[in-house]
Protein backbone atom coordinates (compact mmCIF):
# COMPACT_ATOMS: atom_id res chain seq x y z
CA UNK A 1 0.00 0.00 0.00
CA UNK A 2 3.23 2.48 0.97
CA UNK A 3 4.24 1.98 -2.83
CA UNK A 4 1.22 2.48 -4.24
CA UNK A 5 0.92 5.72 -2.34
CA UNK A 6 4.06 7.05 -3.46
CA UNK A 7 3.74 5.61 -7.34
CA UNK A 8 0.00 7.99 -7.05
CA UNK A 9 2.67 11.32 -6.25
CA UNK A 10 5.40 10.53 -8.85
CA UNK A 11 2.43 10.42 -11.51
CA UNK A 12 0.84 13.34 -10.09
CA UNK A 13 3.87 14.98 -11.09
CA UNK A 14 4.83 13.72 -13.71
CA UNK A 15 1.50 14.71 -15.10
CA UNK A 16 1.79 18.60 -14.20
CA UNK A 17 5.06 18.47 -16.31
CA UNK A 18 3.94 16.67 -19.55
CA UNK A 19 1.82 18.10 -22.49
CA UNK A 20 -1.78 18.41 -22.29
CA UNK A 21 -1.54 16.24 -25.28
CA UNK A 22 -0.15 13.31 -23.88
CA UNK A 23 -2.04 13.66 -20.84
CA UNK A 24 -4.44 10.57 -21.83
CA UNK A 25 -2.06 8.34 -22.06
CA UNK A 26 -0.46 8.39 -19.10
CA UNK A 27 -3.74 9.09 -16.73
CA UNK A 28 -4.75 5.63 -18.44
CA UNK A 29 -1.57 3.52 -18.15
CA UNK A 30 -2.20 5.24 -14.28
CA UNK A 31 -5.69 3.73 -13.84
CA UNK A 32 -3.92 0.69 -15.54
CA UNK A 33 -1.03 0.04 -13.09
CA UNK A 34 -3.26 0.70 -9.97
CA UNK A 35 -5.47 -1.48 -10.82
CA UNK A 36 -3.69 -4.25 -11.83
CA UNK A 37 -1.70 -3.36 -8.03
CA UNK A 38 -4.63 -3.74 -6.47
CA UNK A 39 -5.60 -6.71 -8.04
CA UNK A 40 -1.97 -8.40 -7.66
CA UNK A 41 -2.42 -7.69 -3.82
CA UNK A 42 -6.00 -9.28 -3.46
CA UNK A 43 -5.28 -12.69 -5.41
CA UNK A 44 -3.57 -15.22 -3.30
CA UNK A 45 -0.27 -16.54 -5.91
CA UNK A 46 -0.26 -19.52 -7.46
CA UNK A 47 2.96 -20.90 -5.12
CA UNK A 48 0.48 -21.50 -2.20
CA UNK A 49 -1.21 -24.05 -3.52
CA UNK A 50 1.82 -25.93 -5.24
CA UNK A 51 2.95 -29.33 -3.62
CA UNK A 52 6.75 -28.76 -4.44
CA UNK A 53 9.51 -30.79 -2.46
CA UNK A 54 10.13 -27.97 -0.13
CA UNK A 55 6.56 -27.80 1.48
CA UNK A 56 6.75 -31.81 1.60
CA UNK A 57 10.03 -31.27 3.85
CA UNK A 58 8.24 -28.61 6.12
CA UNK A 59 8.32 -29.41 9.99
CA UNK A 60 4.73 -29.53 12.20
CA UNK A 61 4.61 -26.74 14.58
CA UNK A 62 4.37 -29.58 17.39
CA UNK A 63 7.81 -31.33 15.63
CA UNK A 64 9.35 -27.49 15.88
CA UNK A 65 9.14 -27.78 19.75
CA UNK A 66 10.08 -31.18 20.01
CA UNK A 67 6.81 -32.28 21.16
CA UNK A 68 6.51 -36.46 20.42
CA UNK A 69 4.98 -37.42 17.48
CA UNK A 70 2.46 -40.17 18.20
CA UNK A 71 1.11 -42.05 15.41
CA UNK A 72 -2.00 -43.69 16.00
CA UNK A 73 -4.28 -46.01 14.10
CA UNK A 74 -7.50 -44.38 12.16
CA UNK A 75 -9.80 -46.94 14.09
CA UNK A 76 -8.58 -45.72 17.72
CA UNK A 77 -9.47 -41.99 16.77
CA UNK A 78 -12.67 -40.95 18.34
CA UNK A 79 -14.41 -37.58 17.48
Amino acid sequence: MFYLFLDKIWWKVTLKIISSKYRKLHISLYIFQTVTTILLEALPRLDNYRSSKRNLKRKSIGELHGEPVINLPVSNLSI
